[in-house]
């Protein structure tokens, strides 16, 4: 693979992140508040994620196809790494939540991990 395509896929996985933070900052702030830790988590997830994916998926990313391809499978990538870790390994006060975050049973956050 080459190197260029390895800083293509960086900069298109950071910019599927940023997609991802920029849409949840305008529907959860208002109700959550806002700070640059959480904006940029998913900005930085899925820069991480880029250079990872991009020799797995067999893209050519010199072509608009494969750049727009490669944009969606690193916004899957982003929100699956992320929500799987809100989901079971983060550890936070739900009460703050209208819908608890955190994986839970009837309701009731799962303590034990």
């Amino acid at each position: 693979m080459p190197l260029e395509g390895y800083l293509i896929a960086l900069v298109i996985g950071f910019l599927a992140g940023l997609h991802t933070s920029t849409w949840g900052m305008y529907k959860d702030a208002p109700y959550e508040g806002f700070t640059f830790r959480r904006y940029f988590r998913s900005a930085i997830v899925g820069a991480a994620v880029g250079p990872f994916v991009y020799p797995l998926s067999n893209l050519d990313l010199t072509t608009a196809g494969g750049m727009v391809v490669f944009f969606g499978l690193c916004y899957v990538c982003e929100r699956g790494l992320v929500e799987f870790w809100k989901t079971f390994l983060r550890e936070e006060d739900q009460s703050k939540y209208f819908i608890p975050m955190q994986f839970a049973v009837m309701g009731k956050p799962v303590q034990s991990r």
